[in-house]
């Protein structure tokens, strides 16, 4: 194809300048644009930092606002409406040190709302518990998350249990109902070597995986009625588990 002026016939001078002038308006903007993410993250860093302050003071209004701010700024980076943060809106590496934040926000906020009466307040702590296990789901501190669930309800300072249990099996995976059941009495490893034994030596004998069959069968109706046993039955109960755990411990 010719590069003739169609009027002259002589050849058409590319716009060279113009082409060079884009490109520098460009690279302007996209510099315009990383020094503005640049100063939110650092507006929202400081924002975060503050509530963490709070949460040690435990001043737990000013630490609530602190990170809804925190979480409302973060939103409006992801341009995504309220409530609807998603680790798929992050990269797992280069956004890490956040996302361990943002985790640990919504695990503050979660017990936070626990403590507040109210149906919107039972909401709020519901909404930020499923996000911290959301978020701590897809992680490598997923099994740090775990840990800091069971050690809270260890402690008796959950309001809703039900909620923070339900958390901890899903971070979990296990399917030792009655064991999970009881994780707020029982020995911190129980769950882990009983599940040991079944994965490790009950499953490989007939009689064992018939055993393992009718305990998934019927162990989610006792765990329910142990949920709702007043703490001396549950003390008990977790106490014979904790004795079938430290046998199994010795036949794994």
């Amino acid at each position: 194809m010719s590069d003739e002026n169609p009027e002259s016939g002589q050849p058409a001078k590319r716009n060279y300048g113009s082409a060079r002038m884009r490109a520098k308006i460009e690279q302007e903007i996209a510099q315009a644009e990383a020094e503005r993410l640049k100063e939110n993250l650092r507006k929202r860093l400081e924002i975060a930092r503050m509530g963490v302050n709070s949460m040690v003071k435990e001043s737990f209004g000013e630490a609530t606002r602190s990170f809804l701010t925190y979480i409302r700024l973060l939103e409006l980076s992801k341009k995504v409406e309220p409530g609807r943060l998603h680790p798929s809106l992050f990269d797992s590496k280069t956004d890490l040190p956040e996302l361990v934040l943002l985790t640990g926000i919504y695990w503050d906020l979660a017990r936070t709302f626990d403590r507040v009466k109210g149906r919107r307040n039972k909401r709020e702590h519901v909404h930020y518990l499923e996000q911290f296990v959301v978020f701590a789901q897809s992680a490598s501190y997923k099994p740090l998350c775990a840990e800091t669930l069971r050690k809270y309800l260890a402690a008796e300072k959950a309001i809703n249990r039900s909620d923070f249990k339900a958390a901890y099996k899903q971070l979990g995976g296990t399917t030792c109902f009655i064991a999970s059941s009881l994780l707020d009495f029982t020995h911190p490893d129980a769950v882990r070597t009983l599940c040991r034994l079944r994965d490790e030596k009950l499953v490989r004998y007939r009689l064992g995986r018939w055993w393992v069959c009718r305990y998934e069968e019927y162990s989610p109706r006792v765990a329910a009625i142990l949920d709702a046993s007043p703490r001396p039955i549950r003390r008990a109960a977790a106490w014979v588990v904790d004795a079938l755990a430290g046998l199994a411990g010795r036949l794994i």
